[in-house]
């Protein structure tokens, strides 16, 4: 049928018609000329699709080489595609090599690896794996380390491995095979793969540690090795232990900037940035002083751009990043690069900047689809999946999480799945999807269960406080989100802690419980001042408004609250926010006033809700409308 022969035979007839194709193969084969045999022999050793160019330069000796091929592609013993040829079928392939002469093999690779050497056809692993067979072990060498430093300064790290892993077992000198483990345990560690590194690491320390240097290495090892695996107090531990050991050595050379430096890195993402800010100015002393590369100076801008961006202090942050920029740029660094514009995507994000937060974050996965850096791939769409979900945008922003779940299994790292599936949680608790939310959230608490990273612990309560609030669970859920704003005192930022007390007041205005709920927010007034996010902005206003709605003689201050509210979401565009206020802002209006004030509302509402209907991704729309908030105002404006 169609050109194809189908069988409708017993399994020992099929192997019959296996057997039959072979002796087939077999009489081709050896029907073959020794000049075509030699073409097909070095097909089928090189297993790629190869030029005519390369096949006249390894047979440079045989005249009428073209007519050899071209009789070889007609009796369709190769194909050829794009002026290139490869051996027909993997049978075939199979056949001519168990024909061929093997003490000719190291002579025929020999001459592939001479050959590519010239003309660079195939990759410089390939000139160095035919090297290798054909017993020119130095030329190997040579031509792996070519492949290893090309892989190395595109960030290719899966492929740097595998070639470090090479070279380690190829080569006879020990600072080499010093230098090749090193950089795979670096490349180990960097893609979370613990067990490979720690085999590695006892390596190291058993048959590389020679000098002084060397054991700083080695302890640096072990202390990324536990940071990797979230047990960031067991990484400190070690790391301060080494420095009370080692005190006079280490103050003798240039290794403080770098220790400091790590206890900073340690503390930052531990959560703890009193701590951090601490060990990072003590670090800037040190290297400012040692003379540091430029990557280091650019780990040290973008961890103390990252306290700053914490603590609420955006002018600051962004100034530490415009010399990560400068200093990862130089050093072409673009690990570091990609990480530095996710920072500024956050810190456009806390200014209500959608649009440059948006360009950020695809600027960094640009960076990092080139360097395959997974886990800042997860950090860059769960963040986009925030700005966007801050905005109302909620198709963007489930989109942005479907971008990311791909990269999950890829990464190692708990700390990215942490963040991943707390981000997804808090989506889908914005849609009213409890049980979906919750049993998302489940799998960050599992992980996070397991590490020792508190910011990221007190981000799963906030989520867990807020599945009680809508279920509600008012008592229970009010003291979670008590314990979660001081949790934030400790590890978070005046965002965290903004957001925290406004959950809090969530819980009292649910249980009508307005005189105490207005005592937390004229205490978070400071708090408020301090914070540039307009979606948090608004929400105060929000909860200020409607607070004061629900106490006697304060109306029109309870109408400007929510006015200011509703300006502020519109002019940021925020969909939901803007719903809910507008919603607030006309049942605060006193019968008889602000007429203009309340139709303009009135003709918002649908015109919003139709809007929510576009952004809300469907299978999540009718769940979303269930909300007990989003029902209660379908029903009062007549919609359903």
């Amino acid at each position: 049928m169609n050109g194809v022969w189908k069988a409708a035979t017993e399994p020992s007839e099929n192997l019959s018609l296996i057997s039959l194709l072979e002796n087939v193969l077999q009489f081709r084969v050896l029907s073959l000329s020794p000049v075509e045999r030699d073409v097909m022999t070095s097909l089928a050793l090189i297993q790629e699709p190869t030029s005519f160019r390369f096949l006249r330069k390894l047979f440079n000796h045989v005249v009428e080489i073209e007519s050899v091929v071209a009789g070889l592609v007609e009796n369709r013993m190769l194909n050829e595609f794009n002026n290139r040829y490869v051996v027909s079928h993997g049978r075939l392939r199979q056949t001519v090599l168990r024909f061929m002469d093997p003490g000719k093999l190291p002579e025929i690779h020999l001459k592939l690896a001479e050959t590519n050497a010239e003309l660079q056809e195939f990759r410089f692993e390939n000139t160095a794996r035919f090297y290798v067979l054909g017993k020119r072990r130095d030329k190997a060498l040579e031509y792996y380390d070519r492949a290893y430093r090309s892989y190395r300064n595109l960030f290719r790290n899966e492929k740097v491995l595998e070639i470090a892993e090479t070279l380690y077992q190829l080569t006879d000198s020990l600072d080499d095979k010093r230098q090749y483990l090193e950089e795979a345990i670096r490349t180990c560690l960097y893609a979370g793969d613990t067990g490979k590194a720690e085999t590695y690491i006892a390596t190291y320390r058993d048959q590389f540690v020679v000098t002084f240097e060397h054991e700083v290495r080695y302890n640096y090892f072990r202390v990324d090795w536990f940071n990797r695996q979230g047990k960031v107090r067991a990484a400190r531990e070690w790391l301060l232990d080494f420095f009370l050991e080692n005190k006079e050595e280490l103050e003798a050379g240039p290794y403080l900037g770098r220790l400091y430096l790590s206890l900073g890195q340690l503390f930052v993402k531990e959560g703890d940035m009193d701590g951090a800010e601490l060990y990072l100015n003590l670090a800037s002393g040190f290297i400012q002083e040692e003379g540091a590369d430029d990557v280091m100076l650019g780990n040290l801008n973008q961890l103390l751009a990252t306290t700053m961006l914490v603590r609420g202090n955006l002018d600051a942050s962004r100034e530490h990043l415009e010399i990560v920029n400068r200093t990862y740029s130089k050093a072409a660094f673009l690990p570091g690069l990609s990480a530095m514009h996710n920072n500024l995507g956050k810190v456009a994000m806390k200014e209500g900047n959608w649009e440059d937060a948006r360009k950020a974050f695809e600027t960094a996965v640009q960076i990092q689809n080139k360097v395959g850096n997974y886990f800042q791939l997860v950090l860059s769409f769960g963040y986009m999946s925030r700005s966007w979900r801050k905005q109302g945008r909620y198709g963007e922003a489930w989109r942005a999480l479907e971008r990311g779940v791909k990269y999950l299994d890829l990464i190692r790292d708990s700390w990215g799945k942490i963040f991943y599936y707390t981000e997804k949680s808090a989506f889908l608790i914005e849609m009213g999807e409890l049980i979906e939310g919750e049993n998302t959230l489940m799998l960050a608490e599992i992980l996070a269960s397991e590490s020792e990273f508190k910011r990221e612990q007190v981000h799963i309560d906030l989520q867990n406080a807020r599945i009680m609030l809508f279920k509600g669970q008012l008592q229970q859920g009010y003291h979670m989100a008590k314990s979660t704003e001081e949790g934030y005192r400790t590890v978070g930022g005046v965002d965290d802690q903004l957001s925290a007390r406004l959950l809090r007041v969530s819980f009292l205005v649910k249980g009508r419980k307005w005189e105490r709920a207005l005592e937390l927010l004229n205490e978070a007034v400071p708090l408020f001042k301090k914070v540039r996010d307009p979606s948090l902005k608004s929400a105060f206003h929000r909860a200020m408004g409607f607070v004061l709605y629900n106490l006697e003689g304060n109306g029109e201050n309870a109408v400007y609250q929510l006015n200011e509210a509703v300006r502020i979401s519109s002019e940021s565009g925020l969909i939901l926010e803007e719903l809910l206020a507008s919603d607030a802002l006309i049942r605060a209006i006193p019968s008889g006033s602000h007429q203009g004030m309340v139709s303009s509302r009135k003709r918002a509402i649908p015109e919003l809700m139709d809007e929510l209907s576009k952004v809300v991704p469907k299978r999540y729309w009718r769940q979303f409308q269930l909300r007990e908030d989003i029902y209660a105002i379908l029903k009062r404006h007549g919609r359903s």
